[in-house]
């Protein structure tokens, strides 16, 4: 800003150096200044501002993670009300509860499937083998998706939880109902 309002006001005013800016030039600067100021009034209001700031972070890391709260340090200890928004303050404030509620919705998860099973088979046996196969095979693939060394997304291990759980238990309670018929007229074989 300060470096076009030079331009602007000495540069620009001064004859010598009329031969070296041609007339294009000088409506380019003079837009700059317009266009700085616009932008300086959309960032910098009466009671807030607005900071923009780009970084070279992954979007979910623990250096990404360090980094916000460095920033939210700052602002606290410069007693500065700071709300810090985007992708990656997301993910950090995800990453803060995330393992408690993943926990939580889990178990309601499997207490609820496993109700709706021992209600749908009146039998205690199956509900407890189809819930615990499927919940190995939902931390078998998020083992899998950790260990593959690639960042893996919270909000992907919700989505990875949520369809493995709701897809492949409507599966088992079909298969399984297929089974217990074949049962009463086949052999195990």
């Amino acid at each position: 800003e300060n470096f076009v309002k030079f331009i602007n006001e000495d540069i620009l005013t001064d004859s010598r150096f009329d031969d070296f800016i041609d007339d294009e030039m000088k409506e380019k600067i003079v837009d700059a200044k317009t266009t700085i100021s616009d932008a300086k009034d959309m960032l910098v209001g009466k009671e807030h501002s607005r900071i923009v700031l780009n970084t070279s972070f992954e979007l979910e890391t623990e250096d990404t993670h360090e980094f916000i709260q460095k920033v939210k340090d700052w602002f606290a200890d410069n007693g500065v009300e700071a709300y810090i928004i985007g992708d990656s303050p997301m993910a950090y404030e995800m990453s803060k509860s995330f393992g408690d509620e993943l926990n939580f919705i889990t178990i309601l998860t499997m207490v609820a499937i496993f109700v709706v099973v021992a209600l749908t088979f009146r039998s205690i046996l199956i509900p407890l083998i189809l819930v615990l196969t499927i919940q190995c095979a939902v931390y078998m693939t998020m083992g899998f998706l950790s260990f593959s060394g690639d960042p893996v997304y919270f909000i992907a291990l919700l989505i990875v939880q949520s369809i493995l759980m709701g897809a492949t238990i409507d599966y088992a309670i079909v298969y399984t109902s297929y089974y217990i018929e074949h049962r009463k007229e086949m052999g195990i074989k």
